[in-house]
Parts: C-alpha cells; sequence; structure tokens
C-alpha cells in the first residue's frame, strides 16, 4: 500500500494499430492502460520493439514520480 493512495491498479494490455511515421505504414503497437490512486487511466503507446516490462515499469513509476510532486507544492522550490 502507498502512503499517499497512489498504488497502480487496473492495468491493461492490448495491442493497437499506429502509423509509421517514415513510411506511412500500419503497424502494431502495444498500448498498456492503468489508474493510480484516484488518477487516471494514463495510457502508454509502445511501437515495435519498445514493449518490454522494463519500459512499462518506467513509465509507470515516471507518472507516479510527477504526481508525488504535484501533490507536494515544497517541490516547486
Amino acid at each position: 500500500m502507498d502512503p499517499q493512495g497512489l498504488d497502480v491498479h487496473d492495468v491493461t494490455s492490448k495491442q493497437v494499430p499506429i502509423v509509421n511515421r517514415q513510411t506511412g505504414q500500419m503497424m502494431m503497437a502495444y498500448q498498456v492502460t492503468y489508474s493510480i490512486g484516484a488518477h487516471g487511466p494514463f495510457t502508454d503507446t509502445y511501437p515495435p520493439g519498445t514493449y518490454t516490462k522494463d519500459a512499462v515499469v518506467a513509465n509507470i513509476q515516471r507518472q507516479i514520480q510527477i504526481l508525488r510532486e504535484v501533490a507536494n507544492p515544497q517541490s516547486y522550490t
């Protein structure tokens, strides 16, 4: 349990089509959606070759850190 109530929950992962900006062709990417405490849902999209456990965990941790900083006004100084 997170002391600030920033527990991650409702994590889903699915494949979605995206457009390759260089070639204009469609390709499949992974899309991860999750909530953190009462916040969200947040969505991160991973193009081919970038969807790894470490990448997903890092992005979720980054979002948690952002929420902690917003909730702590002293961190702005």
